[in-house]
Formats: C-alpha cells, sequence, structure tokens
C-alpha cells in the first residue's frame, strides 16, 4: 500500500513538474549511482531530468505534516518547512539543513550542477533551484571520507 501511494505521488510530481516547465524532453530513474573513483561515495536520486538537453538531479519531498496543507505563503514570505526559507526576497533550500547535503552529494557524485528541490502537497506544489556549491563540497567530502576510512571501515573490520 505504501508503495504504491508513493509511487503514484511520484508519477503526479513528475507530470506536474514537466508541465511546468514544458521543456523536460526525458525522465530518468537511476538507482544507486557509486562514483568510481570514490566507491564509498555513493547516492540515490529520486530522478534525473533532462532539461533543455542539460541532465537535472530532481529531489522530491512530500511532506506529510503539510500534505493538505500550503508549503509556504509567499505574501508573509513565511516557510511551514523547516528546511526552505527566504533569502533576500527569493525562496531557496537552507543551506544548514541536511537536505541541502545530500543534494549537494548527489550533484557531486552524479557529476551535475544542477538540481531541482520539488516539494509537493495536495494543496501547493514548489520548485526551488539548487546549484551546484563546490566551495561546500570541499568540505563536505574531505568530512565523509574522513568519517568512512577512521570510523566506518573499523567497525566493519571489529
Amino acid at each position: 500500500m505504501f508503495l504504491a501511494f508513493t509511487n503514484s505521488f511520484l508519477c503526479l510530481k513528475l507530470i506536474y513538474l514537466s508541465c511546468k516547465f514544458c521543456i523536460s524532453s526525458a525522465v530518468f530513474q537511476t538507482g544507486l549511482v557509486v562514483l568510481q573513483f570514490q566507491p564509498w561515495l555513493c547516492c540515490s536520486p529520486d530522478v534525473i531530468a533532462l532539461l533543455n538537453g542539460e541532465a537535472v538531479i530532481t529531489e522530491i519531498k512530500c511532506p506529510y505534516s503539510r500534505q493538505d496543507l500550503p508549503i509556504v505563503d509567499n505574501e508573509t514570505k513565511m516557510c511551514f518547512v523547516k528546511y526552505l526559507v527566504y533569502e533576500n526576497d527569493c525562496l531557496c533550500l537552507s543551506r544548514k539543513h541536511e537536505y541541502y547535503t545530500q543534494i549537494q552529494v548527489q550533484l557531486y557524485v552524479t557529476n551535475l550542477t544542477k538540481a531541482i528541490l520539488f516539494v509537493y502537497s495536495s494543496v501547493q506544489s514548489v520548485v526551488i533551484w539548487v546549484v551546484r556549491d563546490d566551495n561546500f563540497l570541499s568540505q563536505v567530502i574531505s568530512k565523509l571520507e574522513h568519517f568512512y576510512f577512521a570510523h566506518l571501515i573499523q567497525q566493519l573490520h571489529s
């Protein structure tokens, strides 16, 4: 039951996304993507869409707490989910939230430069563009590498 619910929402969101931009020529589900030169690092993007000839990661969120409620109020600049913020009157993904790290690592592993965060409720859908942040990634990837080799591998060997 849950799987069918998730898949139907995924289809609905992808259709909405394609219609909103009217430029999507292909949508791909990738499964697990392992980075060849750093095989300890991988990701599983929801979808990779081809928009105007450019591959773009599409991360889809359906916050249960907002399933029948708006996600943001554009007039008052209020966000009702913790991962969205207004910066300079522009709605964006908070750099302090784990979803920012998730999307940035997906961009790194897939070697892409742009992602779309698609947040859906039955009342409102929000599309946020996220651009690859190499300064952020240089810090995060080194921390992930340290954690993997200093802690995770040690636990697996013991």
